[in-house]
């Protein structure tokens, strides 16, 4: 809310303590609603529409805003952390709020007796250690164990095969969208796409602010290959384009400074509809060259006033953009890229110009079990997707448990809190440290013990559970160094 005044209130010692502590634990409530083997869906309301029913974390720790202001920052900072696994990893996301609230309750009275930044520097130790666990456990992907993800990330057996059809389908170098649709069924479709791991610029330039990503049917296409941070870079080249008639842009392009600033605030105030993205920094002008060629135009490098929007702006059917993933859908002239790759040695790059691109089409008979299905499928094909460039672990919180009890690693057993999401996960609470063998545990969906999680197909992308451990035990120890808040003393009515 606005501030009425910039008077502030000083909170420290015990009572800031508390503060946070209860920040910290309002979120871990919400998330811990749609986790493990009694989790539920959140009822979130909405001002404006109809209310969304949600059994994704992300999105219900996101509508989280609590009165307390000091309690709402903590509430926050837990937040981003989680948010930042969901960017980069598509899943994991309630267990870095789980791991947050773990790591902060035990190291919070360590701090007590030592200085936050030794405390800090031991967290970032155990953390490397755990990384390093990751590493040398985590097993390359296999068909199965990429169906096991995600049939586990999706919550449901066939929508997970459906998703492993599509990562299957589109293999590395492919993409996947899921949109909605007003048929109440799901369903897949495969067409042409160009996809490549680079996504917005600013997650402003969003036009789906919700879910942070762009949609764009006809856009149009400009690639540059000149850095771009003044606005007398590109705002005349944009006015060009607009005059003549393009409406929806993709601008390939390192933009920066002053440009980029100029961009986002055209972009807010509805005088742009615009996604900016840029080039991977590896073979960057082949991959402008090809990106180019896909949207059936030519790579701009001259001055502004030598642009012409018929030679250096191109088409495609339909643009893709989330935060870390660009996918170009249907090239307008198919045979003039088929005569470019012709000669081109590079298996990715040929595999890129023609790749493949699964829509997954996604309806219900009413728009919260419609929303809620989208939410599920696109975290279930981030985290298969993931487990597919970096591999996998045993599943269902079984490699943090192994790793708290220390097996074969003496300098992991003072990080016993690990064991928790397993208890969460299955329901075991008070574990029987004796009942379980290294990599052994529970099919929570057929109620079962199990000897080999990973033989049974019941594993974690490795990539989400780095992401995890490491965002959340950032959070914590940032929680954990603060020794005085300054809230603001009232807020306007």
């Amino acid at each position: 809310m606005p501030k009425k005044n910039l008077v502030r209130n000083i909170l420290d010692g015990q009572e800031l303590r508390d503060h946070i502590a209860s920040g910290v634990e309002k979120i871990y409530q919400v998330a811990l609603a749609s986790y493990g083997v009694n989790s539920g869906n959140v009822l979130i309301e909405h001002r404006f529409g109809e209310p969304l029913v949600s059994h994704d974390g992300i999105t219900n720790i996101g509508r989280l805003v609590d009165a307390d202001p000091t309690e709402n920052a903590a509430i926050s900072i837990v937040r981003q952390a989680s948010e930042k696994t969901n960017r980069d990893a598509g899943d994991a996301t309630t267990l870095t709020v789980v791991l947050t609230k773990l790591a902060y309750e035990h190291y919070a009275p360590i701090a007590l007796t030592m200085p936050p930044r030794a405390v800090q520097r031991m967290i970032a130790r155990s953390v490397e250690q755990v990384k390093k666990a990751i590493k040398e456990q985590k097993l390359e992907a296999t068909p199965e164990t990429l169906r096991g993800v995600s049939i586990i990330s999706a919550g449901d057996e066939a929508i997970g095969e459906l998703v492993f059809d599509a990562v299957n389908t589109v293999g590395k170098h492919g993409g996947i969208t899921v949109v909605e649709t007003a048929e109440p069924i799901i369903s897949s479709e495969v067409i042409d796409g160009f996809t490549f791991k680079k996504g917005l610029k600013a997650f402003v330039l969003a036009n789906d602010m919700q879910a942070l990503k762009s949609r764009y049917d006809e856009p149009s296409i400009i690639v540059m290959s000149r850095l771009i941070n003044r606005n007398d870079d590109i705002m005349p080249i944009l006015n060009d384009a607009l005059v003549a008639g393009h409406k929806h842009f993709v601008l390939i392009a390192d933009v920066s400074g002053q440009a980029l600033e100029s961009i986002v605030a055209n972009k807010m105030n509805g005088k742009l509809d615009i996604a900016i993205v840029e080039p991977p920094a590896a073979g960057r002008d082949i991959f402008l060259a090809d990106v180019a060629k896909y949207a059936s135009t030519e790579v701009f490098a001259l001055a502004p006033e030598e642009f012409e929007p018929s030679r250096h702006i191109g088409k495609v059917d339909s643009a893709y953009i989330t935060l870390g993933e660009t996918t170009l859908n249907g090239c307008k002239t198919p045979d003039e890229l088929k005569e470019y790759s012709k000669d081109i040695k590079s298996t990715e790059r040929t595999e890129r110009l023609h790749g493949k691109t699964v829509r997954i089409s996604v309806g219900a008979p009413t728009q919260a079990e419609r929303q809620e299905l989208k939410l599920r499928i696109e975290d279930a094909v981030c985290a298969a997707q993931t487990a597919q460039d970096y591999g996998v672990l045993p599943g269902g919180g079984v490699f943090l448990r192994d790793y708290g009890f220390g097996y074969g690693d003496e300098s992991s057993s003072d990080q016993d809190y690990f064991i928790t999401p397993f208890e969460l996960l299955t329901g075991n609470q008070g574990l029987d440290t004796t009942k379980y063998a290294p990599g052994s545990g529970v099919d929570i969906a057929a109620d079962r013990n199990v000897e080999d999680m990973v033989a049974a197909g019941i594993v974690d992308s490795a990539k989400a559970i780095e992401e995890a451990i490491v965002n959340s035990h950032s959070a914590a120890a940032q929680l954990i160094s603060i020794n005085m808040a300054l809230p603001f003393a009232e807020d306007m009515e």
